[in-house]
């Protein structure tokens, strides 16, 4: 599975529950489905890395990064 985020500037698809996951890779003008059933368009897809960081037991943290992708959307028009 490939970790990635969704993202999109319409206001009323901010609040929806996107894909965290993908089985592969989106092409641009391929459609991403949200949780409710609505879904936008991929305009743009950007590889990134993500970053995690946790607190060990000795006060300090421990940073790990891993690829990921963001997947931006659009209206389907």
């Amino acid at each position: 599975m490939i970790k990635g985020i969704c993202v999109t500037n319409i206001d009323d698809y901010k609040r929806e529950t996107w894909p965290t996951e993908f089985v592969a890779v989106p092409q641009k003008g391929e459609c991403v489905c949200a949780k409710s059933g609505k879904f936008l368009r991929v305009a743009r897809v950007t590889h990134t890395m993500g970053k995690d960081i946790w607190a060990t037991e000795g006060g300090g943290t421990h940073t790990v990064f891993y690829p990921m992708i963001e997947v931006e959307l659009m209206r389907v028009i």
